[in-house]
């Protein structure tokens, strides 16, 4: 990852007194520090590459286990400094503090990517824990984001039928960390971000020395073939159906295709939330450009099923969905309004767009790092060129890159469905 956050200083109005300053470490981690004069906060982000998109064969939400374990290390009770996050392309580690308190932050997060030993109590109860919340997002129509650890194990790997849920009986503690060895510290693809009021000097010194000794692991190994789309019924072991479609899409690099597709995404999740047919069939309608496995990325579109709606409904209205980014006037009216907000967000004027939406001014800085940080490890190098893109985003730029990348010759359907007993 290249740092690309200075070059956007000159764009930020009421942020101007924020530095920015970062570091790359022999070992392929990267730190980036956001300083905001007079804050007493301190919030710390560890973005690893470790994704439910990205597990390996027959690992369905490992990477989700992972997370459990390695923030246990240091935190082995619940606590409100602490938190973290496994999402399709990544895994976030959290640390919120305070500024006067900045070594607390330095020492989770050393402790984090330090390869710590596992407990065996601790694996158990945690196990319990993820499969918790497994059993959660199906009862409630919010089956996303295990989804996407199926859709993994039945797109990348072909299978017909795939076990989310962990079973203790196969995961040991020495599995498990061999797993996060190889998983966790690839070069080039961790970052750590951090904002506050602590001296940048003293965070970026301290971070560097703790963090140059962390382990560097090895970048996944692509799958053999890339398997053809195709519409595909999948039996999981989760109580509620799900359909997800996707396409494969050109990643940030091409950045005017980019930046059209993550702005179409926003504009489908907008018109889905407005549909009242939608809630009738589904729970919360989901699309994003940000499903990215080793060989490449896809743009999605996602929902888990009401009980008795029938799936060719759902696919019918994904269709329509896609269809609308092609003959929408409401979209030709409302893309350059979309897109300029992703692309201000792409800015440190984002810390004055979510400061009257959040009323502590160290939690605001905190739900920045996360975007912030988000953002950079998805983009690196090509974030400026994505937020210039979004510049000029059109209606008709979005329905061009609809008609290229979002066709029915590229397009898979796989369907989950409750595993016959």
């Amino acid at each position: 990852m290249r740092n690309s956050l200075l070059l956007f200083l000159c764009l930020c109005g009421a942020a101007r007194g924020i530095e920015v300053q970062s570091r790359h470490l022999p070992n392929g981690v990267e730190i980036q520090y956001v300083q905001v004069p007079g804050s007493t906060g301190l919030s710390v982000y560890s973005f690893l590459p470790a994704g439910l998109a990205n597990d390996d064969d027959g690992c369905a939400q490992y990477s989700h286990l992972l997370e459990h374990m390695v923030i246990r290390t240091t935190s082995p009770q619940d606590s409100p400094n602490v938190n973290a996050e496994t999402l399709a392309d990544h895994m976030r580690l959290d640390y919120y503090g305070s500024a006067a308190n900045w070594r607390e932050a330095v020492s989770h997060h050393t402790r984090w990517l330090a390869e710590l030993p596992f407990d065996a109590n601790i694996l158990k109860r945690e196990i319990a824990r993820a499969n918790s919340e497994v059993d959660f997002t199906a009862q409630n129509l919010m089956s996303h984001k295990f989804a996407v650890a199926a859709w993994n194990q039945a797109w990348r790997f072909g299978h017909d039928q795939v076990t989310v849920r962990l079973d203790p009986a196969r995961i040991t503690m020495m599995r498990l960390q061999r797993y996060r060895d190889t998983h966790f510290n690839q070069p080039g693809r961790t970052l750590v971000t951090a904002i506050g009021g602590a001296e940048p000097v003293t965070i970026l010194s301290a971070f560097s020395q703790a963090l140059g000794k962390a382990h560097a692991g090895s970048r996944p190994v692509p799958c053999r073939s890339n398997p053809a789309p195709a519409d595909k019924t999948v039996a999981w072991d989760l109580s509620s159906r799900h359909l997800i479609m996707t396409w494969p899409i050109p990643g940030p690099a091409l950045e005017k295709e980019y930046a059209a597709l993550i702005t179409a995404a926003q504009w489908l999740i907008s018109r889905a939330y407005v549909d009242p047919e939608w809630k009738k069939l589904t729970g919360p309608v989901l699309a994003g450009a940000d499903l990215v496995t080793p060989e490449t990325a896809y743009f999605y579109l996602s929902a888990t099923l009401q009980p008795g709606t029938p799936a060719e409904a759902v696919r019918r209205k994904f269709d329509a969905l896609v269809a609308s980014l092609e003959n929408s006037p409401e979209l030709k009216a409302a893309a350059p309004f979309i897109a300029g907000e992703r692309s201000r967000s792409l800015t440190l004027a984002l810390l004055d767009m979510l400061r009257p939406q959040i009323a502590d001014p160290n939690k605001a800085e905190a739900q920045f790092g996360i975007m912030w940080g988000m953002a950079e490890f998805q983009m690196g190098a090509s974030r400026e060129a994505v937020r210039k893109a979004l510049g000029s985003t059109t209606g008709e730029s979005i329905a061009q890159a609809a008609r290229s990348r979002l066709v029915p010759a590229r397009r898979t359907l796989l369907l989950f469905v409750p595993r016959q007993r």
